[in-house]
């Protein structure tokens, strides 16, 4: 390994250098991948690291060049010469052997090809200016200008857009989960650089597929975490607030760029990207000490077998990512497009009725033939074994639409001046994704409805002997077969005199009728019900807790409601584990 060099960086090259491995130069995707690794040893590098940031930029340039060779009309390197030029690069980085003849020729234009041999035999090359790495000054922010709009992107290079679009929203997902960590321990360093190389990424790789508004949306957020990352400034709700709002443009404009693509053009300018990058210098230049820090909402994980402590979640960097994926025992996920693996699960079910078909043909015509009962049995035994692996490749983590509503707690609390902890259990328990899919909107709707009707004013809560913080606790789990996921609060319950007054007076029941706690409870669920003295920005139409029993029902679940006055109220959602095959029983008698 190349001398001097810190671990960070050791790790970066070693990663680095197994994707080079692994690269299939015919898969222009995992070409594009490959940049990410090389941003991220540049970012690891310093300034006594000449001859590891002129291997790098050398590489990028190698990267750049293939990538684009269609769009640049100019001719790509074969396959052979491109591996072979990339690995002695990656031998540059980490032997420190001189920077081989074909990179001097052709160093990026940041880096002036004035080589030097060294007694060593390393190369030594002049920067004409300093690579992106931690202690250096944020680079130069330009004017607000529009942005370019290509005339169209070449059809061979959709593949290319498309799989910036779903990593950038899979670095966006990471990001808005540390933010909200962030808000919850401001000196988090971790929390900081893991949204820092969100932010990074995506500038490099939406540079490079010349998407400006992405481009130069991310450069001014990351400029931002770059003075968080130095504690010029402090992690405040204002730096917080700022860096959420830029995470929602860059989302709102990932999915203007996936529309846009499918006509193969580029999306027009983004009308709100001047306002957005304002706001993040604005932010920026602020003089903020760094003691301050504001918060009004937390999350927190219980650990194993203690509810009542709380961990601070925590997002591995890419280093650790590849180191565990490099692991002998780790598992190595692949992406497959959803359409093809539902025409697999709908293949699967039908070869599992038709495998059931013979298997009653042979019971019925053909029970005494030993041998080919035997045979059947086994087919009978793989088909199983192949229908619940199937089934398996359905299943995700409640995760990802648990940490929305993370941020939705956020968002709520702020606008109603209340003060939320957010508890999540279960994040790893597996749903079908056609059910995963469905639920955030109930979700959304449960959450709307306990911080509006639920939790109390933190004045209310003091009076009545709570903490000014309220909790609302979501969980999912397995039980008989089903997931059951449960959110609970713990405000001040739902109002039965109430609820039952405002029936009567709707018609919705009889005035003289007499209903159980049970039956009044259930009333909420009534379309167009509600006991909200005015419609607020949260909730107060009536129709929230209608769209959740109807979208539960649709999967074939079911909606319970569980409340005490003045402690609280917990709504359990019971859903089937999957959508795609379910065994019945005929019975005869």
């Amino acid at each position: 390994m190349f001398q001097g060099s810190k671990p960070e960086l050791k790790q970066a090259i070693e990663a680095f250098a197994e994707e080079i491995v692994l690269l299939d130069p015919s898969d222009l995707g995992s070409v594009v991948n490959i940049l990410t690794f090389n941003e991220m040893i540049l970012l690891a590098a310093e300034e006594g690291d000449s001859t590891v940031i002129a291997a790098a930029k050398a590489a990028k340039h190698q990267l750049e060049q293939f990538i684009f060779a269609d769009m640049d009309h100019q001719a790509r390197l074969p396959s052979d010469v491109f591996l072979q030029r990339l690995n002695q690069l990656t031998s540059t980085m980490q032997l420190g052997t001189p920077l081989p003849e074909f990179a001097s020729l052709e160093l990026p234009a940041t880096i002036i090809p004035d080589i030097e041999q060294v007694e060593a035999g390393n190369s030594v090359v002049k920067l004409a200016e300093e690579p992106l790495v931690e202690g250096n000054a944020p680079e130069t922010v330009q004017p607000v200008s529009t942005p370019t709009v290509q005339a169209n992107i070449v059809l061979d290079d959709l593949s290319l857009y498309q799989d910036f679009i779903t990593e950038a929203n899979e670095h966006l997902t990471a990001a808005e989960e540390q933010l909200l960590v962030l808000e919850r321990d401001p000196n988090h360093a971790d929390a900081v650089n893991t949204i820092f190389r969100a932010f990074h990424t995506i500038k490099g790789v939406a540079g490079l597929l010349a998407v400006d508004d992405i481009q130069q949306l991310s450069h001014e957020a990351e400029n931002l975490l770059d003075r968080v990352r130095k504690r010029t400034i402090s992690a405040t709700a204002q730096v917080l607030d700022a860096s959420l709002k830029a995470l929602d443009g860059l989302k709102r404009m990932l999915n203007r760029l996936q529309d846009s693509i499918q006509q193969s053009k580029m999306p027009p300018p983004d009308p709100q990207l001047s306002a957005l990058v304002q706001l993040l210098r604005d932010t920026s230049e602020e003089k903020i000490t760094i003691s301050e820090s504001s918060s009004q909402s937390a999350i927190k994980r219980p650990a194993t077998g203690q509810t009542s402590v709380a961990e601070t979640p925590n997002i591995p960097s890419e280093q650790e990512s590849t180191a565990t994926k490099s692991s002998g025992g780790a598992k190595e996920p692949i992406k497959v497009d959803a359409n093809r693996l539902d025409s697999l699960i709908d293949m699967i079910g039908e070869m599992v009725i038709a495998e059931s078909m013979v298997q009653q043909d042979i019971a019925a015509f053909l029970a005494e033939d030993k041998r080919f009962s035997r045979d059947a049995a086994h087919l009978h035994k793989i088909t199983r074994e192949l229908q619940s692996l199937s089934l398996s490749m359905r299943m995700m983590p409640v995760r990802p639409v648990f940490q929305k509503m993370a941020r939705l707690i956020r968002d709520l609390s702020k606008k109603a001046n209340k003060k939320i902890e957010f508890v999540i259990e279960g994040e790893d328990t597996e749903l079908d994704k056609s059910v995963v899919d469905k639920i955030g909107d109930p979700l959304v709707h449960m959450v709307r409805n306990a911080i509006d009707h639920g939790i109390e004013s933190p004045e209310e809560r003091v009076e009545n002997g709570k903490p000014e913080i309220g909790t609302i606790r979501l969980r999912a789990y397995h039980r008989g077969g089903s997931i059951f996921i449960e959110m609970s609060d713990d405000g001040k319950g739902l109002n039965r005199p109430v609820i039952l007054a405002k029936a009567r007076e709707r018609g919705i029941i009889a005035s003289d009728a007499v209903l159980s706690d049970h039956e009044i409870d259930q009333l909420i669920f009534v379309p167009g019900f509600s006991t909200a003295k005015q419609v607020t920005g949260i909730s107060g139409r009536g129709v929230g807790m209608d769209v959740v029993l109807r979208n539960i029902q649709a999967l074939r679940g079911a909606v319970e409601v569980h409340s005490t006055d003045g402690k609280g109220t917990t709504i359990t959602l019971r859903l089937p584990l999957t959508l795609a095959i379910i065994d019945g029983m005929l019975l005869q008698a």
